[in-house]
């Protein structure tokens, strides 16, 4: 294995901020070895927050206590009756077995809950341990008692607030603990290290640095973590006179400032910039950026139908959306790739004072400058 992969794959398994909640999760693991009983923990967090990471982590550590063959993961999204039944034939009783639930908050509808009770039943009575995942708080206070009654209070939150400043963060990620502690070291490994103990040095470079993870540990440490990736992918083997240069052109790449973000908006086709002008106000009159495809094309051929135009199908409505998705002003929520396409959600990436900018001084121009007038989002 080559210097740059071993780099790239320390950073792939590495956990960031998450120190408390490894030592609370390994502590339920060992617990459940030395006593054999089986055992419940309820693993929250928002999305992209590091749940699965933690639980990969973990669970590496004691491999040779549980075995990877005895390892189930089911999905509360997509998880069915039969589903269920064969997870249940699966399970040995004889046997340390590890069950993670993830996207258990899917299981509160009424007629969903026996099926997870019997899961978790079952699994109780055996030697399993069971990890449910969730992006809910609240999750718990809307299961029966009877399902209540399987878990256990056990509760970790990856909620808490960062005390590791993004870039310092990201600076983790890009030498990690495992990587830099290593005795013996290349000329080009030593070269990286001295590198990324710079950045911080170099002003013009750590402002754009902050405003980049800033941006990006707003949906959790996954980010980071990918931003990290991408930038050893990228720099690694790059000239070291010219590193301060090649930080800042990615960084221009991965995250334009808004005057440049301006500027390409205003490249985009009309329809397209009134499929973002509908995602903005229905994330604002929701409360809510994230935004199903259905509700998207709805409103569109709504307001579309009141110019009196030829009406668009669905499809090319999708078709739109998955233009702004490749022009990375739009993306699906994570997962939703999996779903129907009607009820894929849709993030607005960039800012939304921008897209109303931009929307405003274009539409001007169109048939569409008053659409919005006569039918209000």
């Amino acid at each position: 294995m080559s210097e740059k992969s071993a780099l790239l794959n320390s950073i792939a398994t590495e956990l960031v901020n998450l120190d408390e909640q490894f030592k609370e999760l390994e502590s339920v693991f060992n617990d459940f070895v030395l006593t054999n009983v089986g055992k419940t923990c309820l693993v929250v967090g928002p999305p992209l927050s590091g749940k699965t990471s933690l639980i990969k982590a973990v669970t590496k550590k004691f491999e040779t206590e549980i075995l990877e063959k005895s390892t189930k993961t089911i999905d509360g999204r997509f998880c069915d009756d039969s589903d269920g039944t064969d997870l249940l034939k699966d399970i040995d009783k004889n046997e340390r077995t590890l069950l993670i639930v993830d996207n258990f908050e899917e299981f509160a509808m009424r007629s969903r809950q026996q099926l997870l009770y019997t899961i978790m039943n079952q699994a109780c009575s055996s030697r399993c341990l069971v990890i449910l995942t969730s992006r809910d708080m609240t999750c718990v206070e809307r299961f029966e008692k009877r399902v209540r009654s399987r878990m256990s209070q056990k509760k970790i939150n990856l909620q808490s607030e960062s005390t590791v400043p993004p870039v310092q963060a990201l600076l983790r990620f890009l030498v990690p603990e495992s990587w830099k502690n290593e005795k013996k070291t290349s000329v080009a490994a030593g070269r990286w290290k001295v590198r990324c103990n710079m950045i911080e040095s170099t002003g013009f470079v750590a402002r754009e640095l902050e405003r980049l993870t800033m941006f990006s540990v707003g949906s959790g440490f996954y980010r980071l973590k990918q931003l990290a990736l991408m930038l050893v992918a990228s720099l690694y083997e790059k000239e070291v006179g010219n590193f301060n240069n090649n930080i800042v052109e990615f960084i221009q790449f991965v995250s334009p400032n808004t005057k440049t973000i301006e500027q390409y908006l205003k490249l985009f086709e009309i329809q397209e910039l009134f499929i973002l002008e509908i995602i903005r106000r229905l994330s604002e009159r929701m409360g809510d950026r994230d935004i199903h495809q259905v509700n998207i094309y709805r409103t569109f051929h709504r307001l579309f139908k009141g110019t009196n135009r030829k009406q668009r199908s669905k499809r090319v409505v999708y078709w739109l959306l998955q233009n702004l998705r490749m022009k990375r002003i739009i993306d699906f929520r994570p997962g939703s790739d999996k779903v129907q396409p009607d009820f894929k959600s849709v993030h607005l990436v960039v800012s939304d004072s921008l897209v109303k900018k931009v929307w405003i001084e274009t539409s001007r121009k169109t048939f569409l400058a008053d659409v919005f007038l006569n039918y209000q989002i």
